[in-house]
């Protein structure tokens, strides 16, 4: 490939990259460039040492001509390049990410797995890790090792074994992107700029709550932690001692298999609680203490740059359906406890936390750990001069489902502001809609089944799902409910199984497209793909097929292929199933949709600086736009989408909120 280059740096900071962001990793004055290695033109790599060799100026060259510069997980490469080197800038036009080609692909976002995963020639050498272990950061001064940073002068042998690993990595990168199908489209080019850019931005926190929120957790697990040898006898004395936890539990007559979160929960939730009381309170202060407020308000104070932004915070594409994934803040898995709708409240519990002492907060808030929780999401503030405009698309999934599937029926209560919820309620209670109250169980028992039935629910897992959410019901009342939905939502249930068979058609037909309703699917080279209405393509890496007997008696023919296991996080063989190739679609087309507006909001002038789920928040001026104008544009969408039924609601405010 002619006017491509390849790049990889390797750098020495104080701070842990993984816990601060790029951005901050690349700001703070400890960090250094330890070499780059390059390749024009897929030639073979040269490498760049500073105080050594000369400057790149061949490679400054190509730049200038207007040559695209490739590197994995490039907003490392840039942030280096832009805040650590004095070099000539690269345009950002020129920047190129091969790690975001592979993950349009469903391809492991870890160099090293994805080179295995496609099995080419070079590979990331394994020894990488400790290398970078070594000579990237500080170390622990030792008899044997008495330096708290390795330099070329120290350990020259690592350091040559570090430059042939940089260069190894540009190697690896090469041979991973020959073996990708194609490029980013311009569409999705634009996507991965635009998460660059949020994450560039940043979001704005309220550092000075952050500090005081911190002390003040502190101080609460300090004293909870001192509770600890009291009540077990000197057995256990912090809250991090997970085998004598467990041999204190099995002491008392109650043992626990594990000390993880749903265990530990599910023994707090049941009344046998109460005939262990030293085992409740061990457990209540083992939980506290990992509560996700108490961790949240560390990662928020480590990772926030000198302007109270925290960076870095959303990771392009990380689902196969192309959603973003979340770190360091996790704006997609921020706490969803309230303390309620009155701002004021919320306003007088950050003050609380911020000006009084910590007898006077626990005075007022008895239930510290859990009133902070509650106060992670506002820790999200606008700057002065600005406010938040927090917009959503309002049951998008729900609308997409039956847009999908033809479900026209369904389509028109939405199109005409008709309440879905209480029309599905009206199904199951065999009542007139009308007479469905908005506050009433009934409703939102009709939401929890719109919300919940559209992927092949059973009728189990739907009770389990409406008990997360207060709804209690029996047995009976979620199996009525899942046969109800089905043959209410009728042609959502067919599509189920119509789109399993047309993918597993499309996978015994090589490069034959085959079509069902607004989707098709292709099968290439060892990729499944799921083609959108817009173009967009789903991958589904080294997919085939398997004739299993079923639970019935019968043969059916089951795909299969690689990908990352959400409960074991490896990546492994997986079953697509229907119902699993209808929510992915479904959740694709619904983030095409927000990932569109968002880049139409940009264009006119909002600075977003969140996309999660369903949701945009934009930082604005005060005079600048307008929530009926981001709904406007957000349901304002391309053809590609003609006839999905869009809406969008809102607020405005200081602080981020539900």
């Amino acid at each position: 490939m002619d006017n491509h280059i390849d790049i990889d740096f390797e750098t020495y900071s104080d701070i842990d990259l993984k816990k601060v962001g790029v951005h901050r990793y690349a700001l703070h004055p400890s960090t250094d460039i330890l070499c780059m290695a390059y390749s024009i033109d897929k030639g073979e790599p040269n490498i760049y040492i500073p105080n050594r060799t000369d400057l790149p100026y061949d490679l400054f060259e190509c730049i200038q001509e207007g040559y695209l510069v490739y590197a994995w997980n490039a907003a490392f490469e840039i942030c280096i390049w832009d805040y650590v080197s004095d070099w000539p800038k690269v345009p950002f036009n020129q920047w190129r990410d091969t790690q975001a080609i592979a993950l349009n692909f469903a391809l492991p976002a870890d160099l090293k797995t994805c080179g295995k995963v496609l099995d080419v020639e070079v590979q990331k050498d394994a020894k990488g890790t400790r290398l970078i272990n070594r000579l990237s950061k500080p170390q622990k001064i030792t008899k044997k090792h008495p330096y708290t940073r390795y330099t070329p002068v120290t350990h020259p042998d690592l350091f040559e074994q570090l430059y042939d690993y940089c260069k190894q990595d540009v190697l690896s990168e090469q041979a991973i992107h020959a073996k990708l199908p194609w490029e980013l489209t311009d569409q999705e080019l634009d996507i991965w700029r635009a998460t660059f850019h949020k994450n560039a931005t940043g979001i704005p926190v309220d550092m000075e709550f952050v500090k005081s929120a911190n002390e003040k957790l502190d101080e609460y697990l300090k004293e909870a932690n001192a509770m600890l040898p009291y009540l077990t006898g000197g057995s256990v004395t912090t809250v991090n001692q997970r085998d004598k936890i467990l041999q204190f539990c099995l002491d008392e007559g109650f043992p626990l298999p594990n000390l993880q979160a749903p265990t530990v929960e599910e023994f707090l939730n049941d009344n046998i609680r109460f005939k262990y009381p030293k085992v409740k309170q061990v457990l209540t202060i083992r939980s506290l203490a990992g509560k996700a407020s108490v961790k949240k308000f560390k990662k928020i104070q480590m990772a926030a740059c000198e302007d109270d932004r925290v960076r870095d915070c959303l990771k392009y594409h990380r689902a196969t359906t192309g959603r973003e994934g979340g770190r360091l803040l996790q704006p997609q898995n921020l706490p969803r406890m309230e303390l309620g709708k009155d701002e004021q409240i919320i306003l007088d519990a950050i003050n609380s936390f911020k000006e009084d002492t910590f007898e006077e907060t626990l005075g007022k808030y008895e239930r510290l750990i859990d009133t902070a929780s509650a106060l992670v999401r506002p820790t999200i503030c606008a700057t002065e001069g600005k406010h938040l405009k927090v917009a959503d698309y309002n049951a998008v999934e729900a609308r997409g489902v039956c847009w999908l599937a033809d479900q026209q029926d369904v389509l028109d209560l939405f199109r005409q502001g008709k309440c879905v919820y209480s029309h599905m309620a009206s199904k199951i209670y065999n009542v007139p809609p009308e007479s469905i109250d908005k506050e009433s169980r009934e409703r939102f028992h009709g939401k929890q089944t719109i919300l919940g039935c559209g992927y092949g629910m059973g009728g189990k897992k739907f009770r389990k799902e409406c008990a997360k959410y207060g709804l209690e019901i029996s047995d009976e009342e979620a199996e009525d409910t899942i046969r109800i939905y089905r043959k209410t939502n009728a042609k959502v249930a067919y599509m189920w199984n119509a789109l399993k068979n047309t993918a597993v058609k499309a996978i015994e037909n090589p490069s034959l497209y085959t079509s069902y309703e607004k989707l098709s699917f292709m099968y290439l080279e060892g990729f499944l793909y799921m083609i959108l209405p817009n173009g967009k393509l789903l991958s589904y890496p080294n997919a085939f097929i398997v004739e299993e007997e079923t639970s019935w008696g019968g043969m059916a023919k089951n795909i299969y292929h690689d990908g990352y296991d959400s409960y074991t996080k490896q990546w492994s063989t997986l079953l697509l199933t229907g119902t699993r190739i209808t929510e992915n679609a479904t959740q694709a087309i619904c983030r095409e949709v927000l990932m569109e507006a968002q880049l139409d909001l940009m264009r006119a002038g909002y600075e977003v600086v969140i996309t999660v789920h369903d949701e945009i928040v934009s930082h604005d001026d005060l005079d600048f736009g307008s929530l009926d104008e981001m709904y406007r544009i957000m349901c304002n969408r391309s053809d590609y989408w003609e006839g999905l039924p869009l809406a969008a609601d809102g607020f405005t405010s200081i602080r981020y909120k539900k």
